[in-house]
């Protein structure tokens, strides 16, 4: 098994390193938390060996060269990723698929990204690079997520749906087919899309409405 650290100890992190424990591919080494002060010394049984400035000494020490962003937040997702490469150039990021969700013939899964126990990718879908589909969403067939987007427990997207790089679709949200959700969205939770929704905007309701624009990096978790 390939040796690899989780970066990231909330409740995400955890969840992850459930999932890579379930693919039976990783040896996970320990965790790197992002805060000064982990509250714990261990998350899930996971030794924090500590902070993303220590990654060169982990790396040189743990003999580790991949890792997995463990950040619910799109945004942050990559700028962790920006600082990871800075200190170590060749550094590799891991995909990690649940053994039971359900990935369909052509589905391509892009590095970083993690898929969700129950979650359903069908055919030819297209997942960027560092993306989360959270537990029982799905994508739909001929439908694309873009590089550090993310679909949040139980959000459905029909076929041929466009979701732009950082956007999120919250807990819950309804897409339907043939929808292009712009990049650094947020669709509320539990909304009904039936229209596009434009870029760097908030949207939700029943049926889904703008209510205001947004800037990239903005907190929505």
């Amino acid at each position: 098994m390939k040796r690899i650290v989780v970066f990231g100890a909330a409740g995400h992190a955890r969840v992850v390193i459930d999932v890579l424990e379930k693919t039976r591919l990783w040896d996970i080494v320990g965790v790197i938390s992002g805060s000064q002060a982990a509250v714990t010394n261990q998350v899930f049984g996971c030794t924090v060996l500590g902070q993303d400035d220590d990654l060169p000494r982990i790396v040189r020490e743990q003999e580790v060269h991949y890792g997995i962003i463990a950040v619910g937040d799109n945004f942050l997702r990559d700028r962790i990723r920006r600082k990871i490469l800075s200190l170590c150039p060749d550094f590799q990021f891991a995909t990690a698929v649940h053994p039971d969700s359900s990935i369909a013939r052509g589905v391509a899964i892009s590095e970083g990204s993690v898929i969700m126990a129950g979650a359903v990718v069908n055919s030819d879908a297209r997942i960027g690079r560092f993306c989360i589909v959270n537990t029982n969403a799905s994508l739909d067939h001929d439908s694309s997520l873009g590089d550090f987007s993310s679909l949040a427990p139980g959000a459905v997207l029909g076929g041929n749906v466009r979701v732009g790089a950082y956007s999120a679709v919250c807990i819950g949200a309804m897409v339907k087919q043939d929808i292009v959700i712009g990049e650094h969205s947020v669709v509320g939770a539990g909304a009904i899309v039936m229209q596009d929704v434009p870029g760097y905007s908030v949207c939700f309701g029943q049926p889904c409405r703008f209510v205001r624009e947004r800037v990239p990096g903005e907190s929505y978790l």
